[in-house]
């Protein structure tokens, strides 16, 4: 079997069949022509429409919805190998797989998705129904990138990023009826093995895509980083640069209909977003079949056997996963000091302050105070393991915490003056009575760099759902247990953030020290 497939089609998936569009490249004379986005139509024909358009020869096909199954969950529900459960889910013990749980009693490791609607639910009881320990652990290792927001969880199916339902309808009428059938041969990547071996393999490719990481293989700055997928006129920008990169593709022809269609930005209407995705993710995947990007899937028994992987996302360098490792291994050593602190009254409090840790201070503050390190994390409850994560950058190209009475500030070393950045306050104390938070003084912000470097600290973080960015200061409320992936958006954008007032070139901005280095990640969301 040739391993250059001879159509590449991409699918943007929604439950509503109405919202769900494909676009579709056909290799001819060695050229791969781009046509403009269609209907997907009915599901159950779709890889045999795309056979017939492929004429007996190799074809491939990305969807956009998860493919596998956390790992963690995987664990509990005793799956070790998801394609050979996938056809059983829906049938025997798997009976209620597909069924959302209707109250968290409903939920169990045999019906996973929750909630079947909105009100009374909470992430914790999915934490609990399935017998994990935070909602970290319902993330498959790709779902977190360093360089775009972290993809939903696959088992909750409330809000407008939800992928639960998507998935169900995925694997229901696509994915598993393929396995089953004997008129195509059917491979799924990274579970049957490297591109290579399913292209030489087979005479059908399924792969997972997701056009947020998609995006980014071919140019396109993160949703949210300035720009939304929702609005027209952003898509037309957008398009600019899916013109450019097609033109820099001599293997790829862009058809007349679709230039004009991204010279609109996909029109008005509502699935122009649909139609704009569905050709990014097609893009991204000829990205990686014309060898100019490595498939991505890293080389873990996990990913091949359960969790699987997002098509040519690459795996982010250990030097950002260390950060959130040393912060969940130093919150499970303080997690029994603090269940102890929580169980004292306020008149033995002291007595744990007196011999708790303090937090880490690069330098004196006229406003210290005597906050320590277990009383943060007291005070932030289940969202300790970003603070920890946050405290492990201290003295990192710069970066410096000064413990203060109600908070943690953080700072920049800028020639030797210590910019503030961020602050941590503690529960109860200025505009936070209810919960800890992340706050940037955008007023402190202006005046160290000046109104341009407040725009872009804004426009980085508009469109980010775990920030809340009115026309000056900005907050991140810490009223969930962050997951890994949202971990890692804080850790990145605080790097981002010394990098950012690092740069000088502005008036009134300050210069960069010799102190501060280069971001070790690439900015996120």
């Amino acid at each position: 079997m040739s391993s250059t497939p001879t159509v590449i089609a991409h699918a943007d998936w929604s439950t509503g069949p109405a919202k769900r569009w494909m676009a579709v490249a056909q290799l001819t004379n060695g050229t791969y022509e781009l046509s403009a986005p269609e209907q997907a139509g009915d599901t159950a024909s779709l890889l045999a429409r795309l056979q017939r358009r492929a004429q007996g020869m190799q074809f491939m096909v990305g969807f956009d919805f998860p493919i596998g199954v956390p790992l963690a969950y995987a664990q509990r529900a005793g799956i070790t190998d998801f394609l050979a459960e996938l056809p059983e889910f829906g049938r025997g013990k798997w009976s209620q797989f597909y069924n959302l749980a209707e109250t968290k009693s409903d939920i169990s490791p045999q019906r996973p998705f929750y909630p079947y609607r909105p009100g009374g639910t909470s992430q914790q009881h999915l934490v609990d129904g399935l017998g994990v320990g935070s909602m970290e652990d319902l993330y498959r290792a790709c779902e977190v990138s360093k360089g775009r927001p972290a993809a939903c969880s696959l088992f909750w199916t409330l809000g407008a990023a939800q992928v639960g339902r998507a998935a169900i309808s995925g694997w229901r009428e696509v994915v598993a009826p393929s396995l089953s059938q004997s008129t195509i041969r059917v491979a799924v990547w990274p579970f049957h093995g490297d591109l290579q071996a399913v292209l030489q393999g087979s005479e059908c490719v399924l792969a997972e895509t997701y056009p947020a990481e998609g995006g980014l293989h071919i140019g396109l700055g993160p949703p949210g980083a300035g720009w939304k997928k929702g609005s027209q006129a952003d898509r037309q920008r957008q398009g600019a640069q899916l013109l450019r990169w097609a033109r820099s593709r001599p293997e790829v022809r862009v058809s007349p209909v679709l230039e004009s269609a991204i010279h609109d930005g996909f029109s008005s209407d509502a699935t122009g977003e649909d139609r704009f995705d569905a050709i990014v993710g097609l893009m991204s995947m000829l990205e990686v079949v014309t060898g100019r990007r490595s498939d991505g899937a890293p080389q873990r028994s996990a990913v091949g056997a359960v969790e699987g992987w997002i098509f040519g996302q690459q795996a982010d360098t250990p030097t950002l996963d260390s950060v959130v490792e040393r912060a969940g291994d130093a919150w499970k050593q303080a997690r029994g000091v603090l269940q102890r602190l929580r169980r004292r009254d306020e008149q033995r409090a002291s007595e744990i302050d007196a011999v708790a840790a303090p937090l880490p201070g690069s330098g004196d503050d006229r406003n210290g105070g005597n906050m320590t390190r277990e009383r943060l994390l007291a005070t932030a409850g289940e969202a300790a393991s970003v603070l920890e994560a946050l405290l492990a950058l201290d003295g990192e190209c710069g970066i410096c915490f000064l413990p203060k009475e109600c908070c943690l500030s953080m700072r920049v070393d800028l020639n030797g003056i210590k910019v503030p950045m961020l602050n941590l306050f503690a529960t109860g104390v200025n505009f936070s009575p209810k919960c800890p938070c992340l706050y940037i003084d955008g007023n402190s912000l202006r005046k160290a760099g000046g109104q341009q470097f407040l725009d872009r600290v804004h426009t980085r973080l508009v469109g980010d759902a775990l920030w809340h960015v009115p026309k000056v200061d900005m907050q991140c409320q810490l009223d969930h247990a962050l997951t890994a992936g949202e971990i890692r958006a804080v850790v990145e954008f605080v790097r981002w953030l010394r990098d950012e007032i690092s740069k000088g070139g502005g008036e009134g901005q300050p210069r960069r020290s010799s102190s501060g280095g280069d971001s070790e990640g690439k900015a996120k969301s």
